[in-house]
């Protein structure tokens, strides 16, 4: 039963983590549309461009790399309650807390 908890607590941050780098991410894709347009109106360097580029690299990395833990998590969970289908875990809000 704790092998079952712990896997689904994983799959539970893995979801999450997934959530909030794609959430960067969409932030870091509107910043290097901002930075590009600054660009061709001249008020910044390339370098200013260059560097959110790389940054936009880096956060795609993290994300792809949260996919693939979330997949790692979901079959893990998946194993240990001998299911094949897709897997929700339940949502538990700030005022429904530990015990819901």
């Amino acid at each position: 039963m704790l092998e079952i908890t712990r896997a689904y607590w994983a799959l539970v941050t893995a979801r999450e983590t997934e959530l909030v780098l794609g959430g960067a991410l969409r932030s870091i894709d509107a910043h290097v549309s901002d930075l590009k347009t600054r660009l061709d109106q001249g008020l910044i360097s390339p370098n200013d461009l260059l560097s959110a580029q790389a940054q936009r690299s880096r956060e795609r990395v993290a994300s792809i790399e949260a996919g693939a833990m979330r997949q790692t998590a979901e079959a893990d969970l998946r194993r240990l309650i001998g299911g094949d289908g897709p897997i929700q875990p339940a949502s538990i809000g700030p005022d429904q807390g530990a015990s819901a």
